[in-house]
């Protein structure tokens, strides 16, 4: 399907000496890039939330505009995506030989 914008929610854990003031984490919302698979399934993001730049002002309109579109959207969790990652890590095998 392609990607387009989304609003994600993230839970980061906190340092111990902030656990009485966040005891879940902190949470925040940020804009990332989303990739669908062909169903139009979520099946990536982009690392780190999007920032505004472009060679012309037409394409910082062209941003904002998507993200605007991609705040009256459903909010997607980051952990989702976590799953993903730890469903897809390479899994590490010892090749030695017992001979």
């Amino acid at each position: 399907m392609g990607w387009n914008y989304r609003l994600i929610k993230r839970n980061k854990p906190v340092a111990e000496s902030l656990n009485k003031i966040y005891p879940d984490g902190y949470t925040y919302f940020a804009i990332h890039t989303v990739w669908y698979d062909k169903d139009g399934n979520p099946n990536g993001i982009s690392e780190n939330s999007v920032e505004m730049t472009g060679e012309e002002v037409s394409d910082l309109k062209y941003d904002i505009e998507k993200m605007l579109e991609a705040v009256s959207k459903p909010v997607l969790d980051y952990a989702i995506f976590e799953e993903m990652e730890k469903k897809h890590a390479p899994v590490e095998s010892d090749n030695r030989s017992d001979s």
